[in-house]
């Protein structure tokens, strides 16, 4: 049971994807469980397995449990998407954030797996997806978006949530994160950031306080007891003030990252490269700190694809105990 909203609500998926002028104006897009069925039967059979976590219970402790996420910006292209979800199948993830995704990816994302729960925020039109949605057969003003998704596996009864940041870089209400939360133990939230890719000093102010959003945003989240979960391209590196936001140790954030080596490197995770293989390290796979401690199990991988960005498998034990 999915369905898309605009904002609180827009309606069933085929209302949401025809509605050319809610698209243009670029509002919140969110797949939800609760409005009108997407038939099984007419969809294709592409669907990951659910990844809920593995929960285990220490011998003095509570339970725990290794969440999965996969993120990947796609940079509009199919073949680096397939490989996102045959990663996702494959490691049996939890989350899957993605950036840079048609609104016709979007939809197919939808159609093809009613048993998740789906959020697209689209930002804006792009030519690219308007020429690939042409040469699919389909022309829409919904196709011809481009967006950022995040997905949960374990079920299409997530909630769905948009948000708008107070920074722009240009087209006020444009730039934001799409968020889904879901409850196993606590309240799980996860969310696809894409902040500003900044080529002036004014452009990264924008960026800088589009992460000091996405810390505003999330911190009422993780001082309720919430596992939060970031991930996505932020375009700045581990030492850039923009990142001073996320991080909770030596910055003002709530976050720690996915990494090699915790125990070493609690800070970041050894400035691994992610972005075309150019040796820069601008996406990442964040916790709260809440729910994981400095030298909590966290590890990630970096796979490159077809697309300018590598692929990140990143993974985690949470602490679910009450809060």
């Amino acid at each position: 049971m999915t369905r898309w909203d605009r904002t609180a609500s827009l309606g069933p998926v085929a209302v949401g994807l025809a509605c050319a002028l809610a698209l243009y104006l670029a509002a919140p897009l969110a797949v939800t469980a609760q409005a009108d069925a997407i038939s099984p039967s007419k969809t294709r059979a592409l669907a990951l397995e659910p990844g809920g976590g593995t929960a285990r219970a220490g011998a003095d402790g509570p339970a725990v449990t290794t969440l999965q996420v996969v993120s990947h910006n796609i940079e509009k292209r199919q073949r680096a998407l397939r490989k996102a979800l045959r990663s996702a199948r494959r490691t049996g993830a939890t989350v899957v954030a993605l950036q840079e995704l048609c609104g016709w990816q979007a939809a197919d994302l939808v159609r093809a797996h009613p048993d998740w729960t789906v959020s697209y925020r689209p930002e804006r039109d792009h030519v690219l997806c308007e020429r690939s949605g042409r040469r699919r057969g389909s022309a829409s003003d919904a196709d011809r978006t481009i967006g950022n998704a995040v997905v949960w596996t374990g079920g299409s009864g997530g909630r769905s949530t948009a948000h708008t940041f107070s920074s722009q870089r240009s087209q006020p209400g444009r730039t934001g994160m799409p968020c889904v939360s879901w409850t196993a133990r606590v309240v799980h939230t996860a969310c696809s950031v894409h902040l500003s890719a900044p080529v002036n000093g004014e452009q990264i102010r924008v960026r800088t306080g589009q992460a000091r959003d996405v810390r505003d945003i999330t911190r009422p989240w993780v001082r309720r007891g919430r596992l939060v979960v970031l991930a996505g391209d932020f375009n700045a590196e581990p030492h850039r003030r923009t990142m001073d936001h996320l991080y909770a140790r030596g910055g003002s954030g709530s976050f720690r990252e996915a990494g090699p080596n915790p125990a070493r490197s609690p800070r970041c995770a050894c400035y691994e490269p992610t972005l075309d293989q150019r040796g820069v390290k601008i996406d990442y796979v964040f916790f709260s700190t809440n729910r994981v401690t400095p030298r909590t199990d966290r590890r990630l991988r970096v796979v490159p694809t077809v697309s300018d960005h590598d692929l990140l498998l990143g993974r985690a034990d949470v602490d679910l105990a009450p809060r």
